[in-house]
């Protein structure tokens, strides 16, 4: 097949580049890193992704470019808007006038509440792909973990390599839905596969408290000191219903591997 990942050179983004290359599939990366800001489409540079999806049929388009980092929304509401709203619409479009046959959004679990900056510019996103012309999915990712990513098992990670203190907000009694890098990559690719339209969430479908995570971390790489501060703001506990792809990594061994 030949595919667009947008947002391919991201957490995300490589590994599953690297993988759908594995699978011999010909992937066209559009990043901002490399120029390609999906946000240009609002100031009449529509022509440049035209001009290179002229260059082939495109069977499908893996939408993963947005702004994912969660404080950081929330203090740049615009960005994100303009990302995440504005981008998907502009790459919904520009994927209906290219006639590609299939959309994939990679959205996100804070649809549901449609918490903060963030989750509710991944639901509008959800709302124009269900409302456009084009056949969608949209997938619905819990908590991704593994090499290079961030959230809480990415500080993780920072603060063992860095010897620096963790710091922990709240009690650790929140839960949440862990999910590694390779499984998410997985469940996309076989999205390829699946009937649309639809939407799916991504998840192992069992839930481990952060005080959890910090004792099975620090079984696998040693003691890592915690600092303690109040909650931010309350955290609601996840956990998702993984009817569409059945995980193969355990949190357990994805933590090994870090």
């Amino acid at each position: 097949m030949n595919i667009i990942v947008t947002g391919g050179e991201g957490f995300i983004g490589k590994n599953l580049v690297r993988k759908l290359s594995n699978l011999e599939h010909s992937v066209l990366i559009l990043d901002k890193k490399s120029g390609a800001d999906v946000t240009k489409h609002l100031n009449g540079h529509i022509w440049f992704y035209e001009n290179i999806w002229g260059t082939k049929n495109i069977d499908a388009l893996i939408h993963l470019a947005a702004i994912h980092d969660v404080q950081y929304a929330e203090t740049h509401e615009q960005e994100t808007f303009d990302t995440n709203v504005y981008g998907t619409y502009n790459m919904i479009q520009s994927a209906i006038r290219n006639k590609i046959p299939k959309f994939i959004f990679v959205s996100s679990a804070a649809v549901e509440n449609k918490e903060g900056v963030y989750g509710m510019t991944k639901y509008l996103g959800e709302q124009i792909a269900k409302e456009s012309e084009i056949d969608y999915m949209n997938l619905r990712l819990f908590n991704v973990y593994g090499q290079g990513g961030k959230g809480l098992i990415g500080n993780l990670v920072k603060s063992r390599d860095t010897k620096t203190p963790f710091k922990l907000y709240g009690d650790g009694k929140q839960t949440r839905d862990f999910i590694h890098v390779d499984d998410v990559c997985e469940a996309i690719i076989k999205s390829l596969d699946t009937k649309f339209p639809w939407t799916y969430e991504i998840g192992t479908g069992k839930a481990y408290s952060v005080n959890q995570v910090l004792d099975l971390f620090q079984q696998y790489h040693g003691p890592i000191k915690i600092e303690r501060f109040p909650e931010l703001k309350e955290i609601k506990h996840s956990i998702s219903k993984p009817i569409f792809y059945k995980t193969k990594i355990t949190l357990e061994d994805g933590l090994m591997t870090l």
